[in-house]
């Protein structure tokens, strides 16, 4: 049961960096086009 929590908590940590990337490179795109 603990490594069940342990490999959500790691895949949720992954989407979180995902998502951190993709809002970086959005925001770097954006201030690129100013």
């Amino acid at each position: 049961m603990h490594t069940y929590l342990l490999t959500i908590h790691m895949l949720m940590l992954k989407r979180l960096q995902k998502n951190h990337l993709d809002i970086q490179s959005i925001a770097s795109r954006g201030y690129g086009e100013k």
